[in-house]
């Protein structure tokens, strides 16, 4: 088999289609993990304006990434749409000819080359750093196979998609039936109809600890470092495969109000913005990045409780109302500390508890099977990478 080296700039060509007078089709926006998905599915709401003309268009087989968000891992290619719109700062791609579109998917979401999007971020501030075109398509990479080795890689790890994919749409049921039942239990936080006293989220931190975000600049992975919690890391309220990213402890010394004690409630706030996970017992002594906010509750309140509370839409479209736009949408420390929470009884939040531990149990074992289905994934794609799927 005849294979190749180069660079993504021998994968992907530069293309920018606007829309023009054409009728608007579906707007879409671009989220680390995820990939594109609906504007009005990802914000509740249309932030595009209303003249559209200057939007880029995205074709199917279209790449796409925010050069802001790289870094976390907002690239994506439109498999889903014939035809879509993503907003005009985003840099737009066609696949050349001799690449298979769900190979060349996998190639640029793949664990081996997502450490790399990091590397050529720049930035002093996370939440602006930005990676360039130039530096995009230099990005070396390893053999590219031909066409038709091209085509059965792609089908080997579309299958091991599949399965990941049904067993996180297991985790999104589950995730599901724990907010109905904490709707059910302590009714809708918009009405409250129950009367439950309403506090400040700000006033339920432990003392002497604060809502902060975390490390500045990550660096280049480091096997043997400190874990670090990502965005992307976020998945039905756990932290799903964190470890794939660890950082030197010399960085992450300098971090220390934002290391893990293992017990807080962490927020996305940059890219999926109101994301919500809990850090487990085991994660004590990791970090997080920048785009994470830790949120260290004291005794007065359970953790399991306020989590799944900032999950319910009211609290989601305040942080969307509240989130502020500098190069990209934010969601700050203050509007975190402001938001208001109702607080039944401990002894009926502890209630919610039990019933969230039973299901955690499950939710524990499915999260370790899909844990294991994204590992094998990443492994099958890093030996495909490097030419050994046989």
């Amino acid at each position: 088999m005849t294979t190749t080296t180069g660079t993504l700039a021998d994968v992907l060509e530069p293309f920018d289609e606007r829309l023009g007078e054409r009728p608007e089709p579906e707007l879409l926006t671009l989220t680390e993990g995820r990939g594109f998905v609906p504007q009005v599915e990802r914000f509740k709401k249309r932030l595009a304006t209303d003249d559209t003309s200057d939007y880029k268009l995205v074709r199917r087989g279209y790449v796409a990434f925010n050069p802001y968000l790289l870094w976390a891992g907002a690239i994506a290619l439109n498999r889903a749409w014939d035809l879509a719109i993503i907003s005009p700062a985003y840099p737009t791609f066609r696949v050349r000819e001799g690449f298979d579109s769900s190979y060349v998917y996998w190639l640029l979401t793949g664990e081996p080359i997502r450490l790399r999007y990091d590397a050529i971020s720049f930035g002093s501030v996370p939440r602006r750093r930005r990676a360039k075109v130039e530096d995009f398509l230099a990005i070396r990479l390893g053999p590219l196979p031909p066409f038709p080795e091209q085509r059965r890689i792609a089908a080997i790890l579309d299958k091991a998609d599949a399965v990941r994919r049904k067993r996180q749409q297991t985790l999104d049921l589950a995730d599901q039936f724990l907010r109905s039942a904490f709707l059910d239990m302590f009714g809708d936080p918009v009405h409250n109809p129950k009367g439950w006293p309403v506090k400040r989220l700000g006033s339920l931190i432990r003392d002497t600890d604060r809502i902060n975000y975390g490390v500045v600049q990550p660096g280049p992975h480091v096997p043997d470092g400190v874990p670090i919690v990502r965005v992307g890391d976020f998945s039905n309220g756990r932290v799903q495969n964190p470890t794939s990213k660890r950082i030197s402890r010399d960085v992450e010394s300098a971090y220390r109000r934002s290391r893990l004690a293992g017990d807080e409630i962490l927020v996305a706030c940059v890219g999926s913005i109101g994301q919500i996970a809990v850090a487990e017992p085991e994660m004590k002594g990791w970090n997080i990045v920048r785009a994470v906010a830790r949120v260290p509750l004291g005794s007065s309140v359970e953790p399991a409780f306020v989590s799944e509370y900032l999950k319910t839409e009211f609290v989601q479209s305040y942080f969307q109302a509240e989130t502020r736009t500098v190069t990209q949408p934010t969601l700050n420390i203050k509007q975190i500390r402001n938001t208001g929470v109702f607080l039944p009884p401990i002894e009926e939040q502890r209630r919610f508890v039990r019933l969230a531990r039973m299901l955690s149990a499950q939710l524990a074992h499915l999260s370790r099977a899909l844990s294991g289905v994204t590992e094998l994934t990443d492994s099958l794609t890093q030996r495909a990478f490097r030419g050994g799927l046989a």
